[in-house]
């Protein structure tokens, strides 16, 4: 008796330590989209940069399936390194990229083992003459992650 109740704990318990089917993405497409969106949401850009930027930054994962990285390069630098350095912070605080998880191995080894992710910011247009500080202010774009 205590062997069942013992059973059906740890059968209701299991589900916790594991990631829900919910989390892992499926296709290589899912996984690409959770990836630029999760990236582009930890890309924390500062005001400073009013300047056009694009930093090109090849990531490594590990060759299991762990979503773990073993590496971030720059590929292709924006010129500052400030800059890219909030491309390689975006990534690091992303990762694991634990969702790949649901992806076949081959998928997987193809698609994700290593992948170039891009940043793009674009600097201010030139303002119209007779704008005031506030709507030139407001005409200064916000970034916007892209993935390849």
């Amino acid at each position: 008796m205590r062997t069942i109740a013992l059973l059906i704990l740890l059968i209701s318990v299991l589900p916790a330590f594991a990631d829900s089917p919910s989390e892992l993405c499926a296709t290589v497409g899912d996984c690409r989209k959770r990836i630029h969106s999760t990236v582009t949401d930890n890309w924390k850009l500062s005001e400073v940069f009013s300047v056009a930027g694009i930093v090109k930054v090849k990531v490594i994962l590990s060759t299991q399936m762990t979503g773990r990285i073993e590496g971030i390069k720059i590929m292709e630098s924006s010129g500052s390194v400030l800059f890219d350095e909030t491309a390689i912070d975006a990534v690091e605080a992303t990762g694991p990229f634990v969702a790949l998880g649901g992806l076949e191995s081959e998928d997987y080894r193809e698609s994700f083992r290593e992948f170039i992710i891009q940043f793009e910011a674009d600097g201010p247009s030139v303002p119209d003459e007779g704008l005031s500080d506030e709507e030139f202010l407001k005409l200064l774009p916000s970034y916007s992650g892209n993935s390849e």
